[in-house]
């Protein structure tokens, strides 16, 4: 079943009864950073969604799960992707001219999470 969800916050996403569901919402480009935030995240993985997909002006993305993803505690995934975003992405913002944090870098830690985490994710441009 897909699922639209229209909300100011993401607070929809945190330990609800969501197994195996499939999810689609907007974000606002002001709040979002172009990619999934850490409660979209830490809802997806907690509550064992099958898929979600999100978009903004500029992207579309989306993430599912695969039969081998990492089960983790919301707190858990929602802490991770914070510190992922705090170290990694400041980094690499660092380390890459091209690298624009504030457009790439919730996208930048959704990769790493994705390889981690062993779920599907992508991003692609409208």
């Amino acid at each position: 079943m897909l699922t639209p969800l229209l909300a100011s916050s993401d607070a929809w996403l945190c330990r609800s009864d969501r197994k195996g569901e499939y999810s689609y919402h907007n974000h606002l480009d002001s709040v979002t950073n172009y990619s999934f935030s850490e409660d979209d995240i830490a809802g997806f993985t907690a509550n064992k969604e099958a898929y979600m997909r999100a978009s903004d002006s500029t992207y579309f993305y989306e993430m599912r799960r695969r039969s081998d993803t990492v089960d983790m505690s919301w707190d858990e995934v929602y802490h991770r992707h914070r510190e992922l975003f705090r170290v990694e992405s400041y980094k690499e913002s660092v380390n890459n001219t091209d690298f624009d944090i504030d457009v790439d870098g919730y996208d930048y830690v959704m990769r790493l999470l994705s390889m981690e985490l062993k779920f599907d994710y992508e991003r692609k441009i409208k």
